[in-house]
């Protein structure tokens, strides 16, 4: 969500084998151009890149880039 010509993110994260389904969550906020890893495990890792002016913000994977607006 932009706000302030920043991104600021909220990402909840929880392990699936969990019956309980207990949570923990994180407030990231990222200046145009700042990115972000969230590590999974010690080999996993997804991450964020705040666009221009916070006008998107893209989920990257490797060679490939996802933007949502």
């Amino acid at each position: 969500m932009p706000g302030n010509v920043k991104c600021n993110v909220q990402a909840v994260i929880w392990n699936a084998d969990d019956v309980e389904a207990k949570s923990a969550g994180v407030r990231i906020s990222l200046n145009p151009g700042q990115t972000v890893s969230i590590d999974s495990s010690a080999t996993e890792s997804f991450k964020l890149r705040c666009g221009d002016q916070a006008d998107t913000l893209a989920a990257i994977d490797g060679n490939q880039q996802f933007a949502s607006k």
